[in-house]
């Protein structure tokens, strides 16, 4: 009977450990089975992620590309006008305009080592700076100088190329009432600058002429603008409010290890009024004043060297884009 009672006893230990460790495999299995779908999860979350991400730059790439190819199709247009002297008035206009300033424009690109002086072995850029020079009357003319250098990581040939193609589409793109007439390494513009200030409130006709000039590792570009008084415009050079001289240096960085190019860029501004002589127009019942010529001038040159620093940028981002397609 003992016997008997031990037997099951053993029995049921050996029903009860095979029933333990039945429970233990099962369990150990839906263990796995979670852990499994857990990780699928997690990859299914990451591809989406990863497919979202993709999708979201497709479609910013498409929109670059886009606006790439118009500003493309912009640009070849403006570059491939011819410039015919003989076509209009406004052909006679600008003519007369490009050489009216083209003599500057040579004495600027003969000075261009000088002018860039403030920029040799400095590392604080001090703009914008107050400056005089002596003119044919032998008398101090004051201006004011703007100042900017930039390094670019890109190859000096592309910087050039977008470079200039972004200053011509910018000057053409932002102002109202354009004339012009572009050559692959000229622009000659008058356009309208419309103001609505306490200073000047009014219109301003300004014309820019400006000119590239190429060397083995060099891209310069100059140019001559006034900033006239509609009703004072007797012809397009006389009486400005204020004229302006400029330079872009383009240069191969020598002391990169990669295809990099930098750039110092200045422009001189110098009133042509005098601001003690009361002198008004129809439209100027008060008398300047000299901070005004910051406000409607320079503040103009600081925007439109913003916007062709990002459009300039733009393109070497565009044509980046379309290299990988």
């Amino acid at each position: 009977m003992v016997q008997d009672l031990e037997q099951q006893r053993e029995e049921l230990v050996e029903k009860l450990e095979q029933k333990e460790l039945s429970k233990e495999k099962e369990a150990s299995v839906w263990q796995t089975i979670a852990d499994i779908q857990r990780q699928q999860r997690l990859q299914t979350e990451q591809e989406n992620r990863q497919l979202k991400e993709a999708l979201e730059q497709q479609l910013q790439m498409a929109k670059r590309l886009e606006e790439g190819v118009r500003k493309k199709r912009a640009s070849e247009v403006v570059l491939t006008r011819p410039f015919d002297q003989k076509r209009s008035r406004l052909d006679h206009t600008m003519a007369l305009l490009y050489s009216q300033h083209m003599r500057d424009i040579h004495r600027g690109y003969n000075q261009l080592d000088e002018i860039f002086e403030w920029a040799n072995g400095i590392e604080h850029l001090e703009s914008p700076v107050i400056g005089s020079r002596l003119d044919e009357h032998g008398l101090h003319q004051p201006y004011v100088e703007l100042r900017e250098r930039r390094w670019v990581p890109y190859e000096f040939s592309r910087v050039c190329g977008a470079l200039w193609q972004a200053t011509v589409s910018e000057y053409l793109r932002t102002r109202e009432g354009v004339e012009a007439h572009c050559e692959p390494d000229s622009l000659v513009i008058r356009y309208d600058n419309i103001n609505h200030k306490p200073e000047r409130d009014g219109l301003l006709v300004g014309t820019v002429v400006m000119k590239k000039f190429m060397e083995p590792n060099r891209m310069i570009l100059v140019w001559r603008g006034t900033t006239t008084a509609v009703e004072e415009q007797v012809d397009v050079w006389r009486r400005p409010f204020s004229d302006e001289t400029g330079w872009v240096l383009v240069e191969r960085d020598p002391e990169s290890d990669t295809p990099a190019t930098r750039s110092r860029t200045c422009s001189r501004h110098y009133a042509q009024w005098d601001p003690e002589s009361g002198e008004s127009t129809k439209r100027t019942p008060t008398r300047l004043r000299a901070e005004d010529f910051e406000k409607l001038v320079l503040g103009s040159t600081l925007d439109d060297m913003a916007c062709i620093v990002e459009a300039f940028e733009n393109i070497l981002l565009d044509e980046d884009a379309l290299s990988k397609h």
